[in-house]
């Protein structure tokens, strides 16, 4: 859906910068930093990345 809460990632040099929380399996405002899926590798070792760990 394109609508509803969005999130930003916190690499200042991703090119997208906001999400919409549905697009990136969000559920609620994350804690901390957050990455989307294309900026995460880039920073692995943080706490908060855009990539689920199941």
């Amino acid at each position: 859906k394109g609508y509803g809460s969005m999130v930003a990632c916190d690499d200042p040099m991703c090119r997208y910068e906001w999400f919409h929380y549905g697009c990136v399996n969000v559920i609620e405002k994350p804690k901390g930093k957050w990455y989307c899926p294309e900026c995460a590798p880039k920073h692995s070792g943080s706490e908060m990345t855009g990539i689920n760990k199941v």
